[in-house]
């Protein structure tokens, strides 16, 4: 993503599209009993630049979670607090698409930059054999850096925060580290002009 297909080249003008994985956590803040759960998943992205610095991205991904007991700190007899297992989650999944407004930076063939945007992710866990799925909009910002390794093949990592809006699943944001690989394609405009000068 955001790499250009030559060293001296501009962001304007280039199509990247490829594909991302890695691991992820998922974040509960439930009152005393705050949950994080450990994961992994993959996706696929494209990225346009309209200018020599910005661009828009498309990004879509599902990330697994490993199972986990649901519990709740409740009161003894004495008063003391105490941890009360409930029935085990066999299956956490998180499934969506996310749109961010893309700033970019040129070094040479290294293409640091910094994304803002929003989208909507399917929560869906498993308990008991039984499903249990929730819609949520979600407000994403993602930091990472491409290198171009070939003339039209670029690698690179990406840190990625989504924070949960409307609190219609329990959870309430996730944190992800994926390596990308992607396809640049030169459309014209902007960096094929830049790049003929």
């Amino acid at each position: 993503m955001l790499a250009a297909p030559l060293p001296a080249a501009a962001f304007g003008g280039l199509l990247n599209v490829g594909a991302e994985g890695g691991y992820s956590q998922l974040y509960r803040a439930s009152g005393s009993d705050p949950l994080y759960l450990h994961g992994g998943g993959a996706g696929a992205f494209a990225t346009y630049g309209f200018t020599d610095s910005w661009g828009i991205t498309l990004e879509g991904e599902t990330i697994w979670y490993v199972p986990y007991m649901r519990a709740k700190t409740v009161k003894n007899e004495n008063g003391e607090d105490k941890i009360k297992e409930g029935p085990a989650v066999n299956d956490i999944a998180v499934r969506g698409a996310a749109l961010s407004i893309v700033y970019a930076i040129d070094v040479l063939r290294a293409t640091p930059y910094i994304s803002v945007g929003g989208g909507a992710f399917r929560v869906s866990e498993l308990i008991l054999s039984r499903e249990y799925a929730s819609w949520d909009a979600i407000f994403r910002i993602q930091v990472g850096c491409d290198y171009l390794l070939l003339e039209h093949m670029a690698m690179g990592i990406a840190f990625r925060y989504d924070t949960f809006l409307l609190g219609a699943t329990e959870f309430t944001s996730t944190m992800n580290v994926f390596l990308r690989v992607s396809m640049v394609f030169d459309l014209g405009g902007l960096g094929a002009r830049d790049a003929s000068r």
